[in-house]
This record gives C-alpha cells, sequence and structure tokens, in this order.
C-alpha cells in the first residue's frame, strides 16, 4: 500500500501483525520519512553476515564469493557477490534487522583489478517478511528495471521514487557485463 508518498510492504503471513506495527509507527512518522538518511549498515557491518542471504553461490564458493562479499567497498579477492552459474533466477537480500524506511540503493561491481564483471540492469522486491512479496514498479504495475553499474569501482546510487518501508530487500539482477557481481549498500533511516 502507499500513504504519504511511502510504500508499506504487505503481511505476507495473513495476520497483518507486522504491518499493523508497520503502519501504526508510520503514522506517527509519515511527515517526516528519512529527515535524516544514511547507510543501513552494510558498508560498516552493522549488518551482520548472517543477515545477508542469496538464491546461490558462484560454484558453491562461499568464503570468496559468498552473499558476505557483496557490501559495498569490499575488496580483495572476488570483491562481490556472484550466484552459480547454473542460477537462472539469481537474488541477493538483506535483513535489516527491524522495519526501516528505504530511500535508495548504491550498487557497484567486482572489485578485482582486472575482471571486468558488474550488473548493468536489476529488479528490487521488498517485504515485512524474509519472502518479500513486494516488487518497486512503476505506475502499471510492472517492475522497474532499475540501471546498473557501466564498470567494476564505480557506485551508482538509485533513489526509489517513494521510500519503502520494509524490513528485507532482495536485489534480483537482470542483466549483466562480464557476470552476475554485485557490492552494494541500502540507504535510508530505521523506524
Amino acid at each position: 500500500m502507499s500513504m504519504c508518498g511511502v510504500h508499506v510492504a504487505d503481511s505476507s503471513n495473513g495476520h497483518g501483525s507486522m504491518q499493523h506495527l508497520a503502519l501504526s509507527t508510520f503514522k506517527k512518522k509519515c511527515r517526516s520519512a528519512c529527515s535524516i538518511e544514511g547507510p543501513l549498515g552494510m558498508e560498516n557491518k552493522v549488518i551482520p553476515d548472517a543477515a545477508i542471504t542469496a538464491s546461490s553461490t558462484y560454484e558453491n564458493m562461499i568464503p570468496t564469493h559468498g552473499p558476505q562479499r557483496s557490501r559495498l567497498n569490499t575488496i580483495g579477492q572476488c570483491a562481490a557477490w556472484g550466484p552459480s552459474t547454473s542460477d537462472t533466477q539469481p537474488w541477493i537480500q538483506v535483513d535489516l534487522g527491524s522495519v526501516s524506511y528505504i530511500t535508495a540503493l548504491i550498487t557497484q561491481g567486482r572489485g578485482n583489478r582486472n575482471v571486468d564483471q558488474w550488473v548493468t540492469a536489476y529488479n528490487v522486491k521488498y517485504g515485512l517478511e524474509v519472502e518479500p512479496t513486494k516488487y518497486v514498479t512503476d505506475v502499471y504495475g510492472v517492475p522497474t528495471e532499475f540501471v546498473g553499474n557501466t564498470d567494476a569501482n564505480s557506485t551508482v546510487t538509485t533513489r526509489f521514487e517513494t521510500a519503502l518501508v520494509a524490513r528485507f530487500l532482495r536485489i534480483l539482477p537482470k542483466k549483466n557485463c562480464g557476470y552476475y557481481m554485485i557490492r552494494f549498500e541500502v540507504i535510508g533511516c530505521m523506524f
């Protein structure tokens, strides 16, 4: 649902308890959603490794290609997350730990020197439950395909038209250069 220029994810458990909590808190803060926004904890590791999950990992090489490598500005061998070559619908997801306003996403490609791999287009899903069900869409309800990166190390900031209210954010890579490799940070503020 959308109120006051903020998208609130629907609860998928049928009980609506998370949605009720989000809406009651939301009503108190509707006018000041993210008056001060900032990184929500990927790069500085406030978000723990266990809160970053993915559909798969490149050839099951968890330490070098796992979801924990998706933090913005990660350096070293395989400085990014990459899915398995057999994964036809890859995704990477972060659990923010609590319901938050999400206003933007910053992305990068693989941070290794001389390795040109990055995501050039992606969709975003969000929600209050561990399996997010709501896509960021255009006015016709079609999932928005966001423009990704054009090289491995530059950052691209994508601002959402309206703030998302969610605990879980999922990035679904759609196009790539070289391979689906991504590092990212979530921007917004906590409730």
